[in-house]
Order: C-alpha cells, then sequence, then structure tokens
C-alpha cells in the first residue's frame, strides 16, 4: 500500500464510523417518533432556564462537531489539520472510535423507548438499570465521547479537536443536570443506583 492508499482507508473507515454512530441515533429517533413518542427534548419541554440554555447550546455544538467531522472527510482529511495523521494513531483512533459506536448502539437498545435526547419533565420514563447501564450510568454519552476522541486521534484538525472537547464539556453539564433530575423524580431509588453504579 501506498500513503495514498492508506489515507483513502482511514476515510473510509471514518466515514463508516460517523455514519453507523449518527444513522443510529437518528433511526432511534424516527423509530420512537412512529411509535408515538417525543424523543429530541434538548432545549424543549419542561425545565429550568439554565437547562433550556445548555442544552440549545449542546444541541448547536454537537451539530457543528458532526459537520467538523464530515467536512474533514470531504476535504480527503486535508482540512486545518494540526499535523499529519501518523498511521498508529488513526489506528488507534478507529479502535476507540469504533469501541464508542458499538458502546452508543448498546446502551440506545437497552433505554428502549425510555430513551430521551434531553429533559422533559411532561415525559414519563421508567428508570433503567440493566444491561450496560448496571456499569455505567450514562454510556451513550460514554459512546459519544469515544467517538470523538477516536475521530481527532484519526485526523487531528484544530476545528473538530475544539469543537469536540467543547461538546464532551457540555455533554458532562448535561450529565449533571440529568442526575440532578432523576433524583427529583425517581427519588431513594436514583440514590442507589448512583451509589452502585459508576457515573461513566
Amino acid at each position: 500500500f501506498g500513503k495514498s492508499a492508506v489515507m483513502r482507508i482511514f476515510l473510509a473507515v471514518a466515514f463508516a464510523m460517523l455514519t453507523v454512530f449518527y444513522g443510529i441515533y437518528f433511526a432511534k429517533q424516527v423509530a420512537m417518533r412512529s411509535a408515538g413518542i417525543r424523543p429530541d427534548r434538548l432545549g424543549r419541554g419542561e425545565k429550568p432556564r439554565r437547562v433550556l440554555l445548555s442544552e440549545r447550546v449542546l444541541a448547536a455544538v454537537t451539530v457543528l462537531t458532526a459537520v467538523g467531522q464530515y467536512v474533514t472527510l470531504l476535504s480527503g482529511g486535508r482540512f486545518l489539520l494540526l499535523a499529519a495523521p501518523h498511521p498508529a494513531w488513526q489506528v488507534a483512533g478507529s479502535v476507540v472510535g469504533t469501541v464508542g459506536v458499538l458502546y452508543f448502539a448498546v446502551a440506545v437498545s437497552a433505554m428502549k423507548t425510555n430513551w430521551r435526547a434531553g429533559i422533559d419533565a411532561g415525559e414519563r420514563t421508567e428508570l433503567v438499570e440493566t444491561g450496560i447501564y448496571r456499569f455505567s450510568r450514562n454510556p451513550a454519552f460514554v459512546g459519544f465521547d469515544l467517538l470523538y476522541a477516536g475521530f481527532a486521534m484519526m485526523w487531528p484538525s484544530w476545528p473538530v479537536i475544539v469543537l469536540s472537547v467543547a461538546a464532551a464539556i457540555l455533554l458532562h453539564l448535561q450529565v449533571l443536570h440529568e442526575e440532578e433530575y432523576l433524583t427529583a423524580r425517581f427519588g431513594e431509588a436514583y440514590r442507589a443506583y448512583r451509589r452502585r453504579t459508576l457515573r461513566y
């Protein structure tokens, strides 16, 4: 393989990672809407203003991150790179990103009809503590973080790195908001779950 052939392979791997990950997200949204459930609650519904604002910024940053990732790939991996990608980093990034996709898929599946993007006190859901949620209270967020980290390792462009870091911080803030909401909603059941299960 020449350098350009290796570059094309990693471009294809990264494109597949992103497309499967975001495809899972949107397919779950469509499936839930067809079942009469409103899954996209980011920046919508009944919640404090500070949470509404935080969720709206999170939604904007995650969309911008995805756009930056795809622009990087469509530019042939040359979009404002910090450094030429090293094959070892690209292999490691491929593994990290793929684990993120798998983690996210398992998390979304385990939530069944209880999955929501964002908080909404008007939406009644159950507390999910089984499957992957026995080991992590927020595996879908872990999936996002691993995808972002893996992609940045493969294609280290400054817009993607800055947006990925911003998205990871905002996702953590969302976790804190959700913990507050879930404690108020489920009381001692959620407090007991927090004691026996790691946040991430």
